[in-house]
Protein backbone atom coordinates (compact mmCIF):
# COMPACT_ATOMS: atom_id res chain seq x y z
CA UNK A 1 0.00 0.00 0.00
CA UNK A 2 3.08 2.11 0.96
CA UNK A 3 4.24 2.33 -2.97
CA UNK A 4 0.78 2.46 -4.05
CA UNK A 5 0.77 6.00 -1.79
CA UNK A 6 4.01 7.13 -3.52
CA UNK A 7 2.46 7.27 -6.71
CA UNK A 8 0.33 10.49 -6.14
CA UNK A 9 1.12 13.61 -5.25
CA UNK A 10 -2.44 14.70 -4.50
CA UNK A 11 -2.75 14.49 -0.74
CA UNK A 12 -6.63 13.58 -0.99
CA UNK A 13 -5.87 10.88 -3.18
CA UNK A 14 -3.21 9.65 -0.48
CA UNK A 15 -5.94 9.84 1.89
CA UNK A 16 -8.24 7.56 0.09
CA UNK A 17 -5.77 5.09 -0.63
CA UNK A 18 -4.88 4.75 2.88
CA UNK A 19 -8.91 4.08 3.31
CA UNK A 20 -8.56 1.16 1.11
CA UNK A 21 -9.54 -1.88 2.73
CA UNK A 22 -7.07 -4.20 1.68
CA UNK A 23 -7.31 -7.80 4.89
CA UNK A 24 -6.74 -10.74 3.16
CA UNK A 25 -6.44 -12.64 6.01
CA UNK A 26 -3.67 -13.94 8.24
CA UNK A 27 -4.32 -17.51 7.29
CA UNK A 28 -3.67 -16.72 3.34
CA UNK A 29 -0.30 -18.14 2.37
CA UNK A 30 2.45 -15.64 2.06
CA UNK A 31 3.04 -16.07 -1.97
CA UNK A 32 -0.33 -15.93 -2.69
CA UNK A 33 -1.10 -12.62 -0.92
CA UNK A 34 1.81 -11.27 -2.88
CA UNK A 35 -0.17 -12.44 -6.15
CA UNK A 36 -2.72 -11.11 -4.65
CA UNK A 37 -1.83 -7.57 -3.43
CA UNK A 38 0.12 -7.25 -7.23
CA UNK A 39 -3.45 -8.41 -8.93
CA UNK A 40 -5.02 -5.37 -6.42
CA UNK A 41 -2.57 -2.89 -6.69
CA UNK A 42 -3.05 -2.94 -10.34
CA UNK A 43 -6.47 -2.29 -10.41
CA UNK A 44 -6.33 0.49 -8.11
CA UNK A 45 -3.72 2.16 -10.37
CA UNK A 46 -5.95 1.96 -13.17
CA UNK A 47 -8.81 3.80 -11.18
CA UNK A 48 -6.92 6.13 -9.54
CA UNK A 49 -4.85 7.40 -12.84
CA UNK A 50 -8.38 7.68 -13.98
CA UNK A 51 -8.86 9.99 -10.95
CA UNK A 52 -6.14 11.90 -11.63
CA UNK A 53 -6.77 12.20 -15.33
CA UNK A 54 -10.31 13.40 -14.67
CA UNK A 55 -8.92 16.47 -12.60
CA UNK A 56 -11.26 15.73 -9.56
CA UNK A 57 -11.42 18.21 -7.11
CA UNK A 58 -11.34 16.94 -3.67
CA UNK A 59 -11.71 18.61 -0.31
CA UNK A 60 -11.63 17.63 3.36
CA UNK A 61 -15.18 18.13 3.66
CA UNK A 62 -16.30 15.63 0.61
CA UNK A 63 -13.63 12.60 1.82
CA UNK A 64 -14.80 13.14 5.75
CA UNK A 65 -19.03 12.78 4.69
CA UNK A 66 -20.94 9.08 5.34
CA UNK A 67 -22.37 9.42 1.75
CA UNK A 68 -18.73 9.88 0.36
CA UNK A 69 -17.00 7.31 2.10
CA UNK A 70 -19.98 4.76 1.46
CA UNK A 71 -19.82 5.41 -2.29
CA UNK A 72 -16.00 5.45 -2.47
CA UNK A 73 -16.27 1.81 -0.75
CA UNK A 74 -18.79 0.43 -2.88
CA UNK A 75 -16.63 1.65 -5.60
CA UNK A 76 -13.50 0.30 -4.76
CA UNK A 77 -14.85 -3.29 -4.11
CA UNK A 78 -15.85 -3.04 -7.75
CA UNK A 79 -12.63 -1.82 -8.98
CA UNK A 80 -11.43 -5.20 -6.90
CA UNK A 81 -13.19 -7.30 -8.26
CA UNK A 82 -13.13 -6.09 -12.09
CA UNK A 83 -10.58 -7.81 -14.06
CA UNK A 84 -10.82 -6.23 -17.25
CA UNK A 85 -8.77 -2.75 -17.28
CA UNK A 86 -10.93 -1.01 -19.92
CA UNK A 87 -13.85 -1.58 -17.35
CA UNK A 88 -12.38 -0.01 -14.39
CA UNK A 89 -11.13 2.84 -16.73
CA UNK A 90 -15.03 3.45 -17.00
CA UNK A 91 -15.50 3.09 -13.26
CA UNK A 92 -13.30 5.44 -12.40
CA UNK A 93 -14.71 7.80 -15.40
CA UNK A 94 -17.92 7.55 -13.61
CA UNK A 95 -16.78 8.35 -10.20
CA UNK A 96 -15.12 11.57 -11.90
CA UNK A 97 -18.82 12.68 -12.77
CA UNK A 98 -20.30 11.74 -9.53
CA UNK A 99 -17.42 13.88 -7.62
CA UNK A 100 -17.37 16.72 -10.71
CA UNK A 101 -21.52 16.86 -10.59
CA UNK A 102 -21.93 16.51 -6.37
CA UNK A 103 -24.04 13.21 -7.25
CA UNK A 104 -21.30 11.02 -4.94
CA UNK A 105 -22.63 13.39 -1.69
CA UNK A 106 -26.31 13.19 -1.89
CA UNK A 107 -28.45 10.90 0.03
CA UNK A 108 -30.29 9.11 -2.83
CA UNK A 109 -28.71 5.91 -4.17
CA UNK A 110 -28.52 7.49 -7.91
CA UNK A 111 -24.93 6.58 -7.75
CA UNK A 112 -24.56 3.30 -6.54
CA UNK A 113 -27.98 2.12 -8.60
CA UNK A 114 -25.58 3.31 -11.63
CA UNK A 115 -22.47 2.03 -10.51
CA UNK A 116 -24.46 -1.52 -9.55
CA UNK A 117 -25.43 -1.63 -13.35
CA UNK A 118 -22.43 -1.12 -14.58
CA UNK A 119 -20.92 -3.86 -12.37
CA UNK A 120 -23.17 -6.13 -13.32
CA UNK A 121 -22.38 -5.95 -17.35
CA UNK A 122 -19.61 -7.75 -18.67
CA UNK A 123 -17.35 -5.20 -21.12
CA UNK A 124 -18.55 -7.27 -23.97
CA UNK A 125 -22.12 -6.63 -23.07
CA UNK A 126 -21.42 -3.08 -22.77
CA UNK A 127 -19.81 -2.82 -25.95
CA UNK A 128 -22.66 -4.77 -27.60
CA UNK A 129 -24.97 -2.30 -26.27
CA UNK A 130 -22.81 0.82 -27.28
CA UNK A 131 -22.94 -1.03 -30.99
CA UNK A 132 -27.08 -1.15 -30.71
CA UNK A 133 -26.86 2.56 -29.55
CA UNK A 134 -24.71 3.99 -32.25
CA UNK A 135 -26.98 1.97 -35.00
CA UNK A 136 -29.73 3.41 -33.27
CA UNK A 137 -29.02 6.78 -34.44
CA UNK A 138 -29.75 6.03 -38.12
CA UNK A 139 -33.10 5.32 -37.09
CA UNK A 140 -33.88 8.67 -35.31
CA UNK A 141 -37.53 7.87 -34.53
CA UNK A 142 -39.05 11.28 -34.07
CA UNK A 143 -41.20 9.83 -31.52
CA UNK A 144 -40.23 8.74 -27.76
CA UNK A 145 -43.22 5.83 -27.67
CA UNK A 146 -40.92 2.12 -27.23
CA UNK A 147 -43.83 0.57 -30.41
CA UNK A 148 -42.36 3.34 -32.70
CA UNK A 149 -38.34 2.65 -31.45
CA UNK A 150 -39.04 -0.85 -31.71
CA UNK A 151 -40.12 -0.72 -35.30
CA UNK A 152 -37.86 1.79 -36.31
CA UNK A 153 -35.02 -0.77 -35.33
CA UNK A 154 -36.70 -3.29 -37.42
CA UNK A 155 -34.17 -1.65 -39.69
CA UNK A 156 -30.98 -2.07 -38.40
CA UNK A 157 -31.25 -5.11 -35.65
CA UNK A 158 -29.19 -7.25 -38.66
CA UNK A 159 -26.97 -5.12 -38.95
CA UNK A 160 -26.58 -5.12 -35.41
CA UNK A 161 -26.60 -8.59 -35.41
CA UNK A 162 -23.84 -9.49 -37.99
CA UNK A 163 -21.73 -6.57 -36.43
CA UNK A 164 -21.69 -8.43 -32.98
CA UNK A 165 -21.02 -12.11 -35.00
CA UNK A 166 -18.31 -10.47 -37.02
CA UNK A 167 -16.25 -8.63 -33.77
CA UNK A 168 -17.01 -11.10 -30.86
CA UNK A 169 -17.94 -14.83 -32.58
CA UNK A 170 -21.54 -14.62 -31.26
CA UNK A 171 -24.02 -15.98 -33.23
CA UNK A 172 -27.73 -15.18 -33.74
CA UNK A 173 -28.69 -17.57 -31.29
CA UNK A 174 -25.94 -16.95 -29.07
CA UNK A 175 -26.89 -13.33 -28.77
CA UNK A 176 -30.58 -13.67 -27.54
CA UNK A 177 -29.06 -15.36 -24.61
CA UNK A 178 -26.65 -12.60 -23.91
CA UNK A 179 -29.56 -10.02 -24.83
CA UNK A 180 -31.90 -11.57 -21.81
CA UNK A 181 -29.04 -11.70 -19.63
CA UNK A 182 -28.41 -7.79 -20.49
CA UNK A 183 -32.31 -6.79 -20.08
CA UNK A 184 -32.07 -8.07 -16.23
CA UNK A 185 -29.79 -5.03 -15.94
CA UNK A 186 -32.92 -2.72 -17.34
CA UNK A 187 -30.41 -1.38 -20.05
CA UNK A 188 -31.99 -2.86 -22.69
CA UNK A 189 -35.77 -3.53 -23.89
CA UNK A 190 -36.84 -6.63 -26.13
CA UNK A 191 -40.69 -7.19 -26.39
CA UNK A 192 -41.67 -10.57 -25.44
CA UNK A 193 -43.26 -12.54 -28.36
CA UNK A 194 -45.34 -15.26 -28.37
CA UNK A 195 -44.56 -19.18 -29.44
CA UNK A 196 -46.83 -18.37 -32.41
CA UNK A 197 -45.80 -14.94 -33.58
CA UNK A 198 -43.74 -15.44 -36.51
CA UNK A 199 -42.54 -11.58 -36.86
CA UNK A 200 -38.91 -10.80 -36.70
CA UNK A 201 -38.28 -8.73 -33.52
CA UNK A 202 -35.94 -6.18 -32.04
CA UNK A 203 -35.11 -4.63 -29.23
CA UNK A 204 -34.03 -0.93 -28.29
CA UNK A 205 -31.57 0.48 -25.64
CA UNK A 206 -32.85 2.18 -22.77
CA UNK A 207 -33.09 5.60 -20.73
CA UNK A 208 -31.04 3.64 -18.15
CA UNK A 209 -28.22 3.11 -20.33
CA UNK A 210 -28.31 6.39 -21.98
CA UNK A 211 -28.09 7.92 -18.86
CA UNK A 212 -25.31 5.41 -18.03
CA UNK A 213 -23.47 6.43 -20.86
CA UNK A 214 -24.05 10.31 -20.37
CA UNK A 215 -22.36 10.26 -16.53
CA UNK A 216 -19.11 7.49 -17.71
CA UNK A 217 -18.78 10.88 -20.64
CA UNK A 218 -19.67 13.74 -19.26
Amino acid sequence: MEKLIQLYDNKYLRSLIQLVPLGIGSAVDVYIKEIIDKIWSERLITFFDQLIEGQIELTDNLIKSENFLHNYFSTVRVVLNTKRREKIILIGKLFNTAINQNIVNKEDDFFESNLKILDELSFTEIEILQILKKLEEKTSPTEEHKNAKLKANQEIWLEFKDIVNNRFGINSNSLDEVLIRIERTGCIYIPRISANDYRPYCGITTNIFSELIRLIKA
